[in-house]
C-alpha cells in the first residue's frame, strides 16, 4: 500500500510547478559562523582548534555567566577544547570526541554554509519545513518530492503538511531539493510511524533474536556450498524469504514479539575460520565476519528480499533491529587491505599477557579479524557512515553493537549522536543495545560494582539505550533457573538490584538464552552433563527425556517477561530447543509439526504470557516490587500510575498457599487460578500465576452493523414554515445516544438549533417526533430556493470503541420563497408564537426491597393544569457474560395519566431475576399526541441505579408485601334543607276583576284563581254564543289547532327524510 501511495506522489511530482527566480533578498538564510559556549564562572575562557592548526585562542565574551564567541571557519571536522583559566578541558555541550596526534578531543563538524537546508517542526501531526538559503540566497527552486501533498507559503519559504494523513505504519519522509542556483541542499530525514504503534515505546518490547541462517529456508535456491566446515557450523540455508514467510503467518504476533533482531546481513566470508580450540573449522553463518561495507550476503537472500522482510515486519507492527559489528572485520575486507593504519597490531585476546579486560581495545579474536582502531579518525567516520547506511537505506528502527567494551568509547558516543540527529528528527526513538559481556561476581552491590559500572559507562543521552542484561543473566539464570542453586529469595533480590544499578532510563534487555551460551532446556536438564559440550565427538545434549526443563523454562519465562525491561526471547527458546555450547546451540528452527507434546505446551504458556504482556500496560512498564519470596515461592508487583499486576512462581512440589496484602482481587489470567476477596491463593506444584488488576467494565451493546436502524419519515412543513419529523428506530436493540443534524443551506433562514439534538437512547421499534419551527428573514431575495437538511445522527458513531455505526438516513426539502408587494411572504406568514415550555419536574428511586425484587418511586410534579402526561419507566441490568458485556431490557409500564397542579408519587416493586449486577432505573414523560419530553443532558433525578450483590438473593429476608392504608368511610352526604312555604298574596275569599272586562279573581288558599268564560265586551257589543268564547278567545284557539297541525307535520316531514337517508347508507 506504501509503495503505492509512493508511485502517487510520484507521478503528483512530475507536475509540480517550479518556483520563479527571486530577487529579493531571502527571507532566511544559513549563518555562516561557528558558534562556542560555555557556562559558569571563570576569569577568562577561549577556545583553540586545528582549524588554525591551534596556533590562536580566541576569547568567548561573558554576560551573565554566558560566555559565547563567533568564529568564521571552513567547512570540515576539527579537534578543539576550551581553555578556562588556562585548564585545557573538553567542551561540555559537545559529546562528539577525537583523536588529533594521539589525544582526545572535543570534535567540531562545520557545514558547508554554501549549501540551502531545511530545518522543521512538528506540532499535533502537522508538520512545518522551513528552507534556509545558503550563502548564495537563492530560493528553492521547486516542492521537495517527499513535500508533493503539502502546502507551500512562498511569504515564509516553508511547507506545511499534515501527517495524519499519511499510512497507518511506518512511514520515512527523506525531504531533498536545490535553489534556483543549483545549489544542492542538505537533505532533511523524518522517520514516524502513525496508528496503533506510534505510542510505542522501547520497553513495550518483545525482542525476538533470529540467526537469520538457522531459522527458516524460504527460497532454497540461495543456498550457498558446503564449505566443509564442522558438524554444526556450516551454512544451514535460512534466509530471508524464511522471516518473512514467518511474520506474514502471524508467528510473531501470535507470540506477542513486536521487535526483530536480525544477526548481521552483510557479506560475509566465504570459506572457514579455526574455533577457539585451533582444531575446528567453522564457517560465517552467523554474519559477525564481514568482508564488505554495504553488501548483502547473497546466501541470506537480495536486497530486495530483506526490504520486502522489513516492509512486512513494519506492516504487522513490528520493528527491526540491524546487528552491526564495528569492532573488527574478517581479513577478506577491503578496509583491511586498503587501510592497514586503521587497524590495531595487538595480542590475541586470553592469551599469556593478553587479558580480555586490560587489552579489551588492542586485542583480536582470532587472527583473521583484525581489530579496528577507533582512534584513527578515518576509520571511526567511516564505520559510522556505514551504520547509517545500513539503517536508512533498509528503514531499519534501532540495532545492536557488538562486543561494545572491545571499542573506544567514542565510537558508542560519536555513533549514538549520529544516529539521534539523523534517525530521531521527528520524535521516533531508535533503540541502540549494546553488548557488553560481564558476570556476577558474587552476592553483593559492592562486589558486582565493576560490573554494573562497565555496562553502565556506555549508557546515556549521548550513548546506548540499554544494554543486555548480563549481571542479571548470570546471577539468576545460572544460578536459580537452571541449576536451581539459588533460591527464590535469591532471584527477588537481583531482579530488583536491576532496577537501582543501572543508569536512570536505561532500557535493559533481560535475557534467559542466546547464540553464544549452550540452551536453556540442555542446562536445566538433570539428565544430560553435555550441556557445554561443543562438538559431536564430545558427544552433544539431547531432547529432554523429563518434564522438568519444560517447568524451569516456564518459570523462567513467566519472571522474564513480567519483570521490566525489554525482555528477549532467543529462537527456539520459546518451545524449548536443546544444544551444547556453540554451535550446537544455533540448531534450524523447528516447525510445529516436529515438536513434543512438552514443547508444544511449552510455546503454548510462553505464547500466553507474551500476549497478556502486550494487553497489558503494567506487565510492560510497571515498577517492580516484591511482595513475597521464600525458598520455592515468590510474588511480587509491576505497578503503573493506572493499574497493576501480581504474578507468583511455586517451584516446590506440593501446593503453595499465598496471603497478600492487595486493593483488589481477580483470578489468575493464564489458568483461571481463584483468589478470594483477602487475596488469598493457593497454586499447585511447579505451578505459575499472573492476575490483573480488573478495569472498569465498560457496558457497550453487542457491536453488530447497526447502521440502517436509524432512519427519519414523515416530513412535513406547513404554511407557517413549522417543520416536524420523525426519528425511528427499526431495530430490534437500543440505540444510544440518538440524535438528529438539522440544517439550511440559507443562512438567514433561522429556528434550527445550530447542533446536533441528542437523545439518551432510542427503544426498539420507538420513534421520538421533532418540530421546529422556522423564520425567514425578510431580506431573502424573492424567488430564493431554500433547501433544509435532515440527517439522522449517533454520537461518537464509527469510533473504536463507538456503540454504533454511523446512520445513512437522510432527507431534504426544497422551496422557494415568493414575498408579495407589501413585504409579507404569503406563502409563509408569520408564525404564532411557540408555547411556552411545559413547567414540570420528575424524579425515579430505586432501592432494594425483599429478596428478589427492587422497590422503585416514581415522582412527578406538574404545574400546567391543562396537559395530561403519561409517565412511563424502564428498569435495566447490566451484566457481564463469559467477559463480553450484555445490557438486559426489564421493560417498564405506563402509568395513567395525570393532569394539573398536582404531585404524583407512586412505589411499586419490579422482580429482578437477572442476577447481580447494576440496575437501572429511568423514568419518562409522554404528552397525549406521544411526544416525549427529554431530560436535560444534566438532569440526574430521572435516572437511578443501584449495584445488585447475590446476597439479595441469599440472605435478605422477604419483606412482607406492603399492607395498604385503608380508605377512609365516604362521609354521608346532608339532605338538603326544606324550602320555606311562600308567604301568601291574598286573602281568602276576596274578589278582583280578572282584566278582560267580563270575569272576577277569586283568592282561595293565598292565591288569585281567575276564570276565563266568554262574555259581554264593555262596549256592548253581541259576540258568537257558540261554546260560550269571545271572539279574542275564538282566535286564540283557531291559531293553536293551527300551529299543532303545522308541527305534526313538520315532524312528519324531518322522519321520512331521515328515513331515506339510512336507506342510501345501509343499502
Amino acid at each position: 500500500m506504501r509503495k503505492a501511495i509512493l508511485l502517487v506522489i510520484l507521478l503528483l511530482a512530475a507536475t509540480l510547478p517550479m518556483f520563479a527566480s527571486a530577487d529579493s533578498d531571502p527571507i532566511r538564510q544559513r549563518s555562516t559562523t561557528t558558534e562556542f559556549s560555555w557556562s559558569g564562572t571563570a576569569t577568562s575562557v577561549q577556545v583553540s582548534g586545528e582549524w588554525d592548526d591551534w596556533t590562536e585562542r580566541t576569547n568567548l565574551s561573558e554576560n551573565n555567566g554566558q560566555w559565547s564567541a563567533s568564529l568564521e571557519i571552513d567547512p570540515g571536522m576539527y579537534c578543539y577544547k576550551l581553555v578556562v583559566d588556562d585548564n585545557w578541558i573538553f567542551d561540555p555541550s559537545e559529546p562528539y570526541r577525537g583523536y588529533c596526534d594521539d589525544v582526545e578531543n572535543s570534535i567540531v563538524r562545520v557545514p558547508d554554509t554554501s549549501k540551502p537546508m531545511f530545518t522543521h517542526t512538528i506540532v499535533d501531526d502537522l508538520l512545518t519545513v522551513l528552507w534556509h538559503a545558503g550563502s548564495g540566497g537563492g530560493a528553492p527552486v521547486s516542492t521537495p518530492l517527499a513535500l508533493a501533498t503539502g502546502l507551500w507559503d512562498e511569504s515564509n519559504w516553508s511547507w506545511s503538511l499534515d501527517l495524519s494523513t499519511l499510512p497507518e505504519g511506518k512511514n520515512t519522509l527523506h525531504i531533498t531539493g536545490e535553489d534556483v542556483d543549483g545549489n544542492v541542499a542538505e537533505d532533511l530525514l523524518l522517520p514516524f510511524w502513525n496508528g496503533a504503534m506510534a505510542d510505542f515505546v522501547w520497553e513495550d518490547a518483545l525482542i525476538y533474536m533470529i540467526m537469520t541462517d538457522r531459522f527458516v529456508n524460504g527460497d532454497t535456491s540461495n543456498d550457498g556450498d558446503s564449505t566443509n566446515a564442522a558438524q554444526g557450523a556450516d551454512w544451514i540455508g535460512g534466509d530471508f524469504v524464511g522471516v518473512t514467510q514467518m511474520i506474514q503467518s502471524g508467528y510473531f504476533t501470535d507470540l506477542g514479539v513486536n521487535a526483530l533482531w536480525l544477526t548481521p546481513f552483510n557479506a560475509a566470508a566465504n570459506g572457514t575460520g579455526l574455533a577457539s580450540d585451533g582444531q575446528h573449522a567453522v564457517s560465517a553463518y552467523h554474519g559477525y565476519w564481514p568482508t564488505a561495507a554495504r553488501e548483502v550476503d547473497t546466501r541470506l537472500g537480495t536486497a530486495d528480499e530483506l526490504h520486502t522482510l522489513i516492509d512486512a515486519a513494519h506492516d504487522a507492527g513490528i520493528r527491526v533491529m540491524g546487528d552491526f559489528v564495528i569492532n573488527h572485520v574478517h581479513e577478506d575486507h577491503p578496509y583491511f587491505t586498503e587501510h592497514p593504519d586503521w587497524f590495531n597490531e595487538g595480542c590475541l585476546c586470553g592469551e599469556a599477557n593478553c587479558d580480555w579486560t586490560e587489552h579489551r581495545l588492542d586485542c583480536m579474536f582470532t587472527p583473521y579479524m583484525p581489530d579496528v582502531n577507533w582512534k584513527v579518525r578515518n576509520a571511526s567516520e567511516q564505520f559510522i557512515e556505514d551504520v547509517m547506511w545500513w539503517m536508512e537505506t533498509f528503514d531499519l528502527d534501532g540495532g545492536r553493537l557488538d562486543a561494545v567494551k572491545h571499542v573506544d568509547d567514542l565510537a558508542i558516543t560519536n555513533l549514538a549522536v549520529r544516529i539521534n540527529e539523523r534517525f530521531e528528527t521527528a520524535g521516533t526513538d531508535y533503540f541502540l543495545k549494546g553488548e557488553t559481556a560481564m558476570g556476577w561476581a558474587g552476592h553483593s552491590v559492592e562486589n558486582n560494582a565493576n560490573e554494573y559500572g562497565t555496562i553502565n559507562r556506555y549508557i546515556g543521552p549521548n550513548g546506548l539505550d540499554g544494554q543486555a542484561d548480563f549481571v542479571l543473566y548470570h546471577a539468576v539464570v545460572d544460578n536459580v533457573f537452571t541449576t536451581e542453586s539459588m533460591d527464590y529469595q535469591h532471584l527477588d533480590y537481583w531482579t530488583a538490584r536491576s532496577q537501582d544499578q543501572y543508569v536512570a532510563d536505561a532500557t535493559m534487555v533481560p535475557f534467559v538464552g542466546s547464540h553464544d551460551v549452550p540452551r536453556f532446556a540442555s542446562r536445566a536438564d538433570p539428565g544430560t552433563d553435555d550441556e557445554w559440550n561443543q562438538w559431536v565427538e564430545d558427544g552433544l545434549p539431547g531432547q529432554p527425556g523429563t518434564n522438568d526443563p519444560y517447568i524451569a523454562a516456564l518459570h523462567a519465562y513467566t519472571w522474564l517477561l513480567s519483570t521490566p525491561g525489554a525482555a528477549a526471547i532467543y529462537q527456539g527458546d520459546e518451545y524449548g530447543e536443546y544444544g551444547g555450547a556453540d554451535p550446537d546451540n544455533r540448531h534450524m528452527f523447528r516447525n510445529d509439526s516436529q515438536l513434543n507434546a512438552n514443547e508444544n505446551s511449552l510455546r503454548e504458556n510462553i505464547s500466553s504470557i507474551g500476549l497478556l504482556r502486550q494487553q497489558s500496560e503494567s506487565l510492560r512498564q510497571g515498577t517492580y516490587a516484591s511482595l513475597f519470596n521464600a525458598t520455592d515461592t515468590i510474588a511480587w508487583s509491576m505497578t503503573t500510575e493506572t493499574n497493576q499486576a501480581v504474578i507468583a512462581m511455586n517451584r516446590g512440589i506440593t501446593p503453595a498457599t499465598f496471603d497478600l496484602d492487595l486493593d483488589w482481587f481477580a483470578n489468575d489470567s493464564l489458568n483461571e487460578i481463584y483468589m478470594d476477596q483477602q487475596n488469598r491463593f493457593t497454586l499447585p506444584a511447579h505451578g505459575v500465576a499472573i492476575f490483573l488488576e480488573p478495569q472498569p467494565v465498560i457496558i457497550v451493546p453487542e457491536d453488530d452493523p447497526d447502521g440502517h436502524c436509524l432512519i427519519l419519515d414523515n416530513l412535513t412543513v406547513n404554511q407557517t414554515m413549522f417543520v416536524t419529523l420523525d426519528l425511528v428506530n427499526i431495530c430490534d436493540k437500543d440505540i444510544h445516544y440518538p440524535g438528529i443534524n438539522a440544517t439550511a443551506d440559507h443562512p438567514l433562514v433561522s429556528g434550527f438549533s445550530g447542533f446536533n439534538e441528542w437523545y439518551y437512547m432510542i427503544y426498539p421499534d420507538t420513534s421520538y417526533n421533532h418540530s421546529w419551527q422556522l423564520i425567514l428573514n425578510e431580506s431573502i431575495p424573492n424567488g430564493t430556493n431554500v433547501t433544509l437538511n435532515f440527517q439522522a445522527a449517533i454520537l461518537n458513531c464509527g469510533m473504536d470503541g463507538s456503540f454504533h455505526d454511523c446512520p445513512n438516513s437522510t432527507l431534504q426539502h426544497t422551496f422557494t420563497v415568493i414575498w408579495p408587494e407589501n413585504g409579507t411572504n404569503d406563502t409563509v406568514p408569520e408564525p404564532e408564537p411557540e408555547p411556552e415550555p411545559l413547567s414540570m419536574d420528575y424524579w425515579a428511586h430505586a432501592d432494594l426491597g425483599r429478596s428478589g425484587f427492587l422497590n422503585v418511586t416514581l415522582e412527578a410534579q406538574m404545574m400546567d393544569p391543562d396537559v395530561p402526561v403519561t409517565i412511563e419507566y424502564r428498569v435495566r441490568h447490566d451484566l457481564v457474560i463469559d467477559d463480553e458485556p450484555h445490557m438486559t431490557n426489564l421493560g417498564g409500564d405506563d402509568i395513567p395519566m395525570i393532569s394539573g397542579a398536582v404531585t404524583f408519587n407512586q412505589t411499586f416493586e419490579v422482580e429482578i431475576d437477572n442476577g447481580a449486577g447494576s440496575y437501572c432505573v429511568r423514568i419518562y414523560l409522554r404528552l397525549p399526541d406521544g411526544d416525549w419530553i427529554r431530560p436535560s443532558q444534566n438532569y440526574p433525578g430521572a435516572l437511578s441505579c443501584i449495584g445488585v450483590t447475590e446476597s439479595h438473593w441469599d440472605t435478605i429476608s422477604d419483606v412482607p408485601e406492603p399492607v395498604p392504608e385503608p380508605e377512609p368511610e365516604p362521609e354521608p352526604e346532608p339532605e338538603p334543607e326544606p324550602e320555606p312555604e311562600p308567604e301568601p298574596t291574598c286573602i281568602e275569599g276576596e274578589t278582583r276583576p280578572a282584566g278582560d272586562d267580563c270575569n272576577d279573581c277569586v283568592c282561595g288558599g293565598g292565591v288569585w284563581a281567575c276564570t276565563d268564560m266568554a262574555c259581554t265586551p264593555a262596549d256592548g257589543s253581541t259576540t258568537s254564543s257558540s261554546g260560550g268564547m269571545t271572539t279574542a278567545q275564538m282566535m286564540r284557539v283557531v291559531i293553536g289547532v293551527l300551529t299543532l297541525i303545522a308541527g305534526a307535520f313538520l315532524i312528519t316531514l324531518v322522519v321520512r327524510t331521515r328515513n331515506q337517508d339510512d336507506e342510501e347508507k345501509f343499502s
